[in-house]
């Protein structure tokens, strides 16, 4: 509530970026939350931030729960997103596979896709990764190679990424460490070498 309640102090000192921090944090509980609440934060992210709010609105359409839930719209959305140039639609298209919303759950195709704005260096991107790899569905887990993406995702600046790392290596031994880091340095070079 707390939280919640500063965020309402920065929108109603037009922080945009509060709107988004708010609808965000709304669409991941969707129990407590309705869709209706959500869609009309977006309404008012679209006015200053268009591709942002189309983009959120695509990840709405993707919340199970609600009754909203639609993946072949939010699948035309990001495919509009994705026409535009606008990069971080990619986070959305693997949120699509990695969820199974237009058919079975596809994880490679998901990282195929976060593997996309990794090469750009986006963080985030590799904190995808590294989620699939540490607890996904449909793909062996993989916790050396979660490992590897968070560790790659904090070097970034990915903030969210700090609290699996540190999860992942209450997980692994030290071996298993030494593993992630060498593979680490050679995910690194792979996409590099991509670019």
């Amino acid at each position: 509530p707390q939280v919640l309640q500063w965020l309402d102090n920065a929108i109603a000192r037009h922080a945009d970026q509060a709107l988004v921090s708010k609808a965000s944090y709304m669409m991941s509980a969707p129990q407590t939350y309705s869709a209706e609440e959500v869609l009309a934060l977006i309404d008012q992210v679209e006015q200053t931030r268009p591709q942002e709010g189309r983009a959120m609105r695509a990840s709405a359409y993707m919340v199970r729960g609600w009754s909203s839930l639609d993946p072949f719209k939010a699948q035309d959305i990001i495919q509009g997103l994705l026409a535009e140039g606008y990069q971080n639609a990619y986070l959305n298209l693997g949120e699509l596979y990695s969820m199974g919303g237009l058919d079975e759950v596809d994880q490679a195709k998901a990282i195929e896709t976060y593997r996309i704005l990794a090469a750009r260096g986006v963080p985030s991107a590799y904190y995808r990764i590294a989620t699939l790899y540490g607890g996904g569905k449909g793909i062996c887990h993989d916790k050396v190679k979660a490992y590897a993406y968070a560790k790659i995702a904090v070097d970034g600046g990915e903030l969210g990424a700090r609290k699996f790392l540190k999860e992942l290596e209450a997980q692994i031994s030290q071996e298993q460490l030494s593993q992630a880091l060498q593979a680490r340095s050679g995910i690194i070079r792979e996409i590099e070498a991509a670019l």
